[in-house]
């Protein structure tokens, strides 16, 4: 469904859908019994479900979006870890190599704050799916876990000696390059 196909949906009918799907997501989240879910409904027709969770001890926070246009779902998972600016060429080229293969979502490193978040969007706009939602939402949980041991060093510049001679031979490569 493309978006110009929402301005023929009423808009009542939108809110419907996703205050249908919110509760079959609410539901989702009671059923695992799990508690301090905040839900907030935002000016833009979207409902946010907020928690934190510990997952391989590593503290999560974790977002669950349901928008009206387009009528998707996004999973986003923020790392209790921030990226300093002088780390961030190792930090992306890790994250490049990271998201390779993932079937779904993806990490991501946000410059402005130095933020990182394993991010996953899909359509819901002709049906939602319990089992598929807890597909995705595992997914995202347990691939921001898995990246966070060693994303969390590369962040704050902690290489292994192998680690940095690598990163020290590719700068070599690329300075070199730069001034051919």
């Amino acid at each position: 469904m493309s978006e110009s196909d929402y301005q023929d949906i009423a808009p009542e009918t939108l809110k419907a859908k996703v205050l249908g799907i919110a509760l079959e997501i609410s539901n989702h989240f009671e059923s695992h019994n799990w508690t301090n879910i905040s839900r907030k409904e935002t000016p833009y027709g979207s409902i946010v479900f907020r928690f934190y969770m510990n997952v391989k001890k590593v503290p999560l926070t974790i977002d669950t979006f349901v928008t009206e246009v387009p009528l998707t779902v996004k999973i986003l998972v923020t790392l209790p870890t921030v990226c300093s600016p002088e780390y961030s060429i190792i930090v992306d080229s890790y994250i490049t190599e990271y998201n390779y293969g993932k079937r779904y979502g993806s990490l991501n490193h946000d410059k402005r704050d130095g933020a990182l978040e394993y991010e996953y969007n899909y359509s819901v706009a002709h049906s939602f799916n319990a089992d598929d939602f807890d597909t995705y939402f595992n997914a995202c949980v347990f691939s921001a876990a898995n990246a966070y041991p060693e994303i969390s060093k590369l962040c704050v510049g902690r290489l292994s000696k192998a680690k940095l001679d690598d990163v020290n031979n590719k700068v070599a490569t690329l300075v070199n390059a730069l001034d051919d």
